[in-house]
């Protein structure tokens, strides 16, 4: 199998944990797939059942470790989708209006 890197822009629903601390978020995700579309399934799948809401897909594409060599933060989660199938990291912003960027 192969580890496919997608990043979604997404939001929390109003019945997330997140909902009241968080005004939205870009989901970084490392999945473990046969292809793209399978890989886009899971992480939407996983996104949706933690409550979130994406508002759109950011960048999707193959990736390998090549891909970080100097990233060692990013290269431990490539490494853990190996190990785990799905790795996710919310990078999220405040409930509150940022420069170009949507409040729920």
């Amino acid at each position: 199998m192969t580890i496919f890197y997608i990043q979604y822009k997404a939001i929390p629903s109003d019945v997330s944990k997140a909902f009241k601390t968080s005004g939205g978020a870009y989901i970084s995700c490392w999945v473990k797939a046969t292809s793209i579309e399978v890989a886009k399934a899971m992480a939407e799948r996983a996104i949706n059942q933690n409550q979130w809401i994406i508002l759109n897909l950011e960048e999707a594409f193959f990736i390998n470790d090549e891909h970080y060599e100097e990233d060692e933060e990013s290269l431990e989660f490539y490494q853990q989708a190996i190990i785990d199938g799905e790795v996710y990291v919310y990078d999220t912003w405040p409930n509150e209006k940022q420069d170009g960027e949507q409040v729920h």
